[in-house]
């Protein structure tokens, strides 16, 4: 299921897309893009994952769906590692000088769970969007859900 609105008046635009990306009896999770352009050098696009309760409607919270938030994070920086190395980037040109963090964005779909940062997250504009999926198989310890 998919929905998409887009808003354009005196050379702005901002379109916003929907996407059920995953369903189950525990969880709703969906995508949510949102692009602006109000005449800047770029246009700004985020994506958002939206983790619903599917009995209540409710919004999840990372709190809500992982037991173990830290063990998660240290297997999600395992997969982020292998993602940059595949990529043939460097992990110090990320997380301006910080250490690794988890992403705003985490999600679901039959592959697994998929990490999302946008734009500016943790890298330049330049450098886009990172993202990459975890398996379901080895994420099962750390979930609530």
């Amino acid at each position: 299921m998919q929905a998409n609105l887009v808003l354009m008046a005196r050379g702005y635009e901002h379109t916003i897309e929907t996407e059920v990306l995953y369903i189950t009896e525990s969880i709703i999770t969906m995508g949510l893009s949102v692009y602006s352009d109000t005449g800047g050098a770029h246009g700004s696009d985020t994506i958002e994952f939206l983790n619903f309760d599917p009995e209540t409607g409710n919004l999840y919270s990372n709190e809500d769906l992982f037991t173990n938030i830290e063990g998660f994070k240290k297997l999600a920086k395992t997969y982020f590692l292998d993602h940059m190395k595949n990529e043939g980037s460097n992990i110090s040109e990320f997380f301006f000088g910080k250490d690794f963090q988890l992403p705003e964005n985490i999600g679901f779909n039959e592959e697994g769970v998929i990490l999302l940062y946008n734009v500016y997250e943790i890298a330049s504009y330049n450098q886009g969007y990172t993202e990459f999926v975890i398996p379901l198989e080895n994420v099962l310890e750390y979930l609530k859900i």
